[in-house]
């Protein structure tokens, strides 16, 4: 029994003094390098670390009035481990790749290729996460005694606001000041943060989080992500298994399958595409058209005394559509085992035909000073045009 209790103290102790070791190792290394570059050029960044985890490989992107990029970097690891391991890592960490020109800057940011673990473990390196892992750095040595979820890096650019911006980086968080430049941003896992951009802006992502400014012509390519943005002009998406929220569009056209739309105030919007996806707007300005919706529900909250159309081919869903008092509109309803709802003869200076069928509704009424076109098709769709 004394020795059972004393391999059990031993052990607690073990752990103790592990953590406590850990606790206290962590160590910094910081480097700093600038860059000429004209202030209508561009900068690419690219961090492709592949180890899981968040904010774990960061980037902050500020702006001055200089015609140079200022690249702070910091590295922060446990500091545990063979001497020669550590050199290997700070070494690849002080000596980023950087290609430099007039008019362009790539950074490569990469540090860690990827983690080989191990086949066999002991009881020593289950206890203490040692040995365990083979990371494997970009420039392909292996560390096997530096704990590989220990180290993250910083990175704080500064740059001229003018300059075109590219990043291609994952498991961390971007943070980007207002730029008057355009931006390329492709993320995989993770936090976006940035304020304004130029005339034009393309997103890349997956399983990732941002807040956007404002910003011009807007392309997004989403899976699994949230986007929420201020104002853009013109907006293209391709969206699966996301959540999008615009307070302001002028016109948007997207394709998308599962996803949320949030919309507050919208000009034009084109839906080419769309399969078990909801829609609210708030506004709709000038028109909607929906070429092809399936297993969808819209709801129009509000549309404007300019209001020109509304277009559709659905099935199974619900579209709730509120037409302004002041609107003259034509009406082309044809709909196979489903609802239509909440429109008066009074709305139609031609009369309202209405052709039920057992299983199909027609509805068509007719104003010859109308400027509005409401055109649907619907099978199983609960139509309601509110007044």
């Amino acid at each position: 029994m004394k020795t059972i209790n004393f391999f059990i103290n031993y052990v607690v102790i073990l752990l103790l003094a592990g953590n406590m070791v850990f606790a206290q190792a962590e160590k910094k290394e910081v480097v700093t390098k600038v860059y000429e570059i004209s202030p209508t050029g561009s900068i690419h960044i690219l961090q492709s670390s592949n180890i899981h985890g968040n904010n774990r490989f960061n980037i902050e992107i500020m702006t001055w009035d200089r015609n140079e990029v200022r690249v702070v970097s910091e590295l922060t690891y446990n500091g545990i481990g063979k001497q020669e391991d550590i050199d290997k890592l700070l070494n690849v960490f002080k000596n980023m790749q950087a290609e430099s020109s007039e008019n362009e800057l790539n950074l490569n940011l990469n540090l860690i290729d990827c983690l080989c673990y191990s086949a066999m473990r002991s009881v020593f390196s289950w206890l203490f996460r040692r040995n365990e892992i083979n990371t494997v750095l970009s420039n392909g040595d292996r560390l096997t005694s530096v704990i590989a979820e220990s180290i993250k890096t910083n990175h704080t650019i500064w740059i001229p606001a003018s300059l075109s911006v590219n990043v291609n980086s994952r498991f961390g968080k971007l943070k980007m000041a207002s730029i008057t430049g355009n931006v390329n941003l492709i993320l995989r896992n993770h936090d976006l943060e940035m304020g304004n951009f130029g005339e034009s802006g393309i997103f890349e992502m997956r399983f990732s989080e941002a807040t956007i400014g404002r910003g011009s012509e807007a392309t997004f390519n989403v899976h699994n992500s949230v986007i929420n943005a201020i104002e853009l002009k013109n907006v293209t998406i391709e969206s699966r298994f996301s959540n999008i929220s615009i307070a302001k569009a002028d016109n948007v056209s997207l394709a998308s399958y599962n996803s949320k739309f949030n919309f507050a105030t919208v000009n034009t919007f084109n839906c080419r595409q769309s399969r078990f996806d909801t829609f609210k707007f708030d506004e709709i300005v000038n028109n909607a058209s929906f070429t092809e919706a399936n297993n969808t529900n819209v709801d129009i909250n509000r549309t404007s005394a300019s209001f020109s159309g509304f277009s559709g081919n659905f099935r199974f869903g619900t579209v709730n559509l509120k037409i302004n008092p002041n609107v003259i509109f034509n009406l082309d309803y044809d709909g196979t085992h489903g609802q239509f709802e909440n429109v008066s003869s009074d709305r139609f200076k031609t009369r309202l035909v209405v052709n039920q069928y057992p299983s199909r509704l027609n509805v068509q009424g007719t104003n010859a000073d109308a400027k509005c076109n409401i055109k649907v098709v619907a099978n199983n769709v609960t139509f309601r045009i509110i007044e």
